[in-house]
């Protein structure tokens, strides 16, 4: 008696095909907006050029810098933390927004007389993420400035309106800190051109 192997083989022949089935090409797949951000991310080298040239002839400058999302287009913007002579008094130094822009940045943000930490907050105002400095010094009120964007910048002074000032003592820091109190041991220094 003779056994018909036909369907067997057809049976052997699909599950062979099912197993051996190239992967699915997922290389047209969209890129993780986490990708984008770090891809688009400008780098150290062209940051300190952009404020080296900015602050040029201000003599010893220093700065650190945090990137952050703040307007959730899935690339960072530099906060920027400026220190000098010439830039700092009792009151504090510059925290600066940059935003790049083609290959270069706009300012978002340069405002004076505001000290470490520097935070950034989960309230928004305009689309862009609240920024928190500390102020004091200089005679005038301690606290945690808030700075809201108004569709064009933040503001350019943290110890007046339209910033807002909380109680420090009450609130303590505020937000997700960006750049903390002792950056001042890892700021780097800028080739302004400067002595």
């Amino acid at each position: 008696m003779r056994m018909n192997t036909a369907p067997f083989a057809a049976l052997l022949l699909l599950g062979v095909a099912a197993c051996g089935s190239p992967p699915a090409d997922d290389s047209a797949a969209p890129a993780d907006t986490a990708d984008v951000a770090e891809a688009a991310a400008p780098d150290t080298a062209q940051v300190d050029a952009f404020l080296a040239q900015r602050f040029a002839g201000d003599g010893e400058v220093s700065v650190a810098t945090a990137p952050v999302d703040l307007n959730g287009d899935g690339v960072d913007e530099i906060v920027a933390y400026v220190s000098g002579p010439m830039l700092c008094g009792t009151g504090g130094c510059n925290t600066l927004v940059l935003q790049p822009e083609g290959d270069g940045f706009a300012v978002r943000m340069d405002a004076s007389v505001s000290n470490l930490p520097v935070t950034v907050l989960d309230s928004s105002s305009e689309g862009w993420r609240d920024i928190g400095v500390r102020i004091g010094g200089g005679g005038g009120e301690s606290g945690h400035a808030v700075m809201r964007f108004d569709g064009n910048a933040y503001p350019s002074n943290p110890t007046v309106p339209p910033a807002t000032i909380e109680d420090e003592v009450a609130q303590g820091p505020m937000g997700e800190i960006l750049i903390a109190e002792d950056a001042w041991d890892s700021m780097r220094p800028l080739d302004t051109g400067g002595d």
